[in-house]
């Protein structure tokens, strides 16, 4: 196995599924690639419905959970010496 796909989302289990990923790249001295998953409507339909909030709002919610998953993926790598990228 040379790359390791871990999806990530900021959810409670995040922490020990990056746990269990490092523990494989490191036994078998794999990188892991990190994928934040978003599970958000369409904006296109966020659109349609714009009578609660503003595509805008939809977006930077979408980029700041991105981010926020985004430092926990590099930090724990970089705490281990595992290679990554996100």
């Amino acid at each position: 196995m040379k790359t390791i796909l871990v999806p990530t989302q900021n959810i409670p289990a995040m922490k020990s599924t990056l746990e269990a990923a490092v523990l494989l790249a490191q036994r078998t001295g794999a990188y892991l690639e990190g994928v934040p998953l978003w599970y958000g409507v369409p904006e296109f339909v966020v659109a349609e419905l714009a009578s609660s909030f503003s595509i805008e709002t939809y977006r930077a919610r979408r980029n700041e959970e991105t981010a926020g998953v985004r430092k926990l993926f590099e930090t724990s790598c970089r705490s281990t010496g595992v290679a990554a990228g996100a």
